[in-house]
């Protein structure tokens, strides 16, 4: 099944210049004060985490977001591992797996703003190797995260409550901490302080790997159908307080220009707007949704560019099912050239193991040739319909890694058959 990708449906630049003909009407601003003190109740914790506990499930699975942003698809493991069972790539052996068919180490994600989960949880079933941290202002979404994820993806993130605007999560603030591969701050930065908006990029750019770590971003522009219906207290240009309490802060592209040179990030992906144009058949009417997208990258130093080799070429893409994973304009695979740079399978070099890692393995082909003598018989008529199962076993001097991955193999294509 193909789902067709919406990002362009509409300019924005004419539709915002239709709107300026039409008069678009706007809430008056808030005095000084009145508007100091509603900001100060709408940046707390205790609107989002009363707005949670009201919404069971207030936000849909973003599945877009690794079509949108490749650079999610990092670290992602080799075609080899992929073909394995789901049983095994979650069991204890995945990482001698991962090894012996050249997968890259595992990434690490930092979701900042995490909700529910309505971004990570998808990520961690495209991806078996991600580990994520995760931190949302709510106990409330961040017990029900953890509530929602079952033991193989809990084993992979660590969430908490947290308030990115006071610093880094423990799992970062140590200098000898490991850093992230990729952040993401999806409409997330709208629900911030404005005054505080800088100082959020400075301390995610802390915690992503110097020269390579980027942070892809994706949050409501300038004249989205939100703003236009906001009848609400409006607290600056593009400021409001939903009805709910919470803040909602509206974007230019031109604004995320300004932030990232602030925080002093290199704009990987150049800040643009995605267009997206929704019909209610009901009451035949359209509703213009406006965000802005861009991607940018921690530099190896304050003052040194980045590495150009952690660039990558951006096509035009769309959602494949089944399996395909996410394809450019030029047809190839973004999900593969992800692992491109990855080594065959079995052509890993992996020292010999201690004698457990011996002992599980031979078990392990042990268990794959008795399944394949335990087959039941072909059906009448299915003559030559299967193949007979064959267990490539590996040289007697191969580490343990191959004979399990060897083993893991055999019996992978048992199950399929």
């Amino acid at each position: 099944m193909t789902v067709k990708f919406h990002e362009n449906d509409f300019s924005y630049v004419e539709f915002v210049e239709e709107l300026s003909k039409e008069g678009e009407v706007l809430p008056p601003l808030l005095d000084g004060t009145a508007a100091a003190r509603v900001l100060a109740s709408a940046t707390g914790g205790t609107k989002w985490d009363s707005f949670y506990k009201r919404e069971s499930d207030p936000y849909k699975p973003r599945r877009y977001l690794s079509a949108e942003f490749p650079e999610l698809l990092v670290g992602l493991p080799s075609p080899a591992f992929l073909a394995l069972p789901t049983w095994v790539q979650r069991s204890g052996a995945a990482g001698v797996l991962r090894t012996a068919l050249g997968c890259p180490p595992p990434p690490l994600l930092f979701d900042v703003g995490c909700g529910y989960g309505s971004a990570l949880v998808p990520l961690l079933k495209e991806n078996p190797s991600l580990r994520a941290v995760a931190c949302d202002l709510s106990p409330t979404a961040v017990a029900q995260l953890r509530a929602g994820l079952d033991t193989f993806d809990a084993a992979r993130v660590r969430c908490r409550p947290w308030d990115i605007t006071h610093g880094l999560p423990p799992e970062f603030a140590a200098a000898e901490s490991e850093r992230a591969d990729v952040a993401i701050l999806v409409f997330t930065l709208s629900a911030v302080d404005p005054a505080a908006h800088v100082r959020v990029l400075r301390t995610i750019k802390q915690a992503l790997k110097p020269g390579s770590g980027v942070l892809c971003f994706r949050d409501r522009a300038e004249h989205d159908l939100t703003m236009r219906r906001s009848r609400n207290q409006r607290l600056g240009a593009a400021t409001f307080v939903r009805e709910d309490g919470t803040l909602a802060h509206y974007f230019t592209v031109e604004d995320l220009e300004r932030l990232a040179a602030a925080a002093g990030l290199e704009v990987l992906e150049k800040p643009r707007y995605c267009t997206v144009k929704l019909h209610n058949r009901r009451k035949g009417t359209a509703m213009h949704r406006c965000f802005v997208h861009c991607v940018l990258r921690r530099p190896l130093a304050d003052d040194e560019p980045g590495d150009p080799a952690a660039g990558r070429t951006r096509a035009a893409a769309s959602v494949v099912g089944d399996g395909g994973g996410v394809v450019g304009s030029g047809g190839t695979s973004l999900q593969a050239a992800s692992v491109a740079a990855s080594s065959d399978a079995g052509s890993a070099v992996v020292q010999a193991g201690p004698l457990w890692a011996w002992r599980l393995s031979f078990a392990a082909a042990g268990i794959a040739v008795v399944a394949a003598l335990l087959r039941p018989p072909v059906a009448a008529g299915d003559a030559g319909a299967r193949r007979p199962l064959f267990f490539p076993a590996p040289s007697l001097g191969a580490p343990p890694a191959a004979w399990f991955a060897a083993a893991a193999r055999t019996l992978g294509a048992g199950a399929g058959r």
